[in-house]
């Protein structure tokens, strides 16, 4: 997974700039068939290693390495009635940014 993480091309999400920034990698946008299958990887290892939390009502899996925490929005997608076969999009957000209080992710710059 730090491989992964750490040399893929993070995009941020400028849609949420000033209510939850974050990055995130698109699996199609990749373009290596290799990173593709890291990817898939890399939802695995945090659906089965990491920790259920919410934010915003959702509830989803977080794994924190490093300075960030990562996330794939299967509380999204479930509450969507969506495959999670389909996950295509890994997000991450500095640990800085964010507090987590009574299991909640808080964005520090709304408290």
């Amino acid at each position: 997974m730090l491989w992964f993480v750490e040399n893929v091309s993070w995009r941020f999400a400028k849609t949420y700039a000033k209510t939850a920034p974050h990055e995130y990698v698109v699996k199609d946008k990749l373009g290596d068939p290799n990173l593709e299958k890291m990817f898939e990887q890399v939802i695995v290892f945090i659906r089965g290693n990491g920790f259920l939390a919410y934010y915003k009502g959702f509830i989803d899996k977080y794994y924190v390495l490093g300075d960030y925490y990562y996330w794939t929005m299967e509380g999204y997608y479930e509450a969507r009635n969506i495959p999670l076969e389909g996950v295509e999009i890994l997000n991450r957000a500095r640990r800085d940014d964010y507090v987590l209080f009574n299991n909640e992710w808080l964005w520090k710059g709304a408290l």
